[in-house]
């Protein structure tokens, strides 16, 4: 008995969901994965369980501090709304936690990518009940 997994991919680049697209179809999996320009705040929870991954901007450039606290925000609202999905992130700001507000990270790990220091943080959703086989 195998269950259907719905892959959502979104950026709000367009030149970021056409390499998604190249690199999916060089995986075999583009037939898996529905592709679309949308920005975070406009992304719906289509199912009551989840999971978000997410790779958002450093926020190493000048002025994109503030749009990454943008996305936090819109995260936790995000968040707030669908307590049964889970998230993993990473980011290299070290204020992600207290900005997030949720609660604390079920897991963090440091980790590096290149010379930046990043944590990569784990939310766990409410689990989904188990259906009961029939007899």
């Amino acid at each position: 008995n195998e269950s259907e997994v719905r892959i959502l991919a979104s950026d709000i680049s367009p030149s970021a969901i056409i390499a998604a697209q190249q690199n999916a179809a060089e995986a075999g999996v583009d037939d898996s994965i529905e592709f679309s320009v949308l920005p975070f705040n406009r992304c719906q929870a289509p199912e009551k369980h989840g999971i978000i991954i997410m790779n958002p901007p450093y926020g190493e450039r000048i002025g994109e501090k503030e749009e990454l606290r943008k996305i936090y925000k819109e995260l936790s609202v995000f968040y707030k709304e669908n307590p049964s999905w889970s998230l993993y992130l990473v980011t290299s700001d070290k204020e992600f936690e207290s900005l997030f507000s949720v609660r604390p990270a079920d897991r963090r790990r440091k980790l590096y990518n290149g010379r930046i220091e990043i944590c990569y943080y784990q939310y766990y959703g409410a689990k989904p009940e188990k259906l009961e086989k029939p007899e």
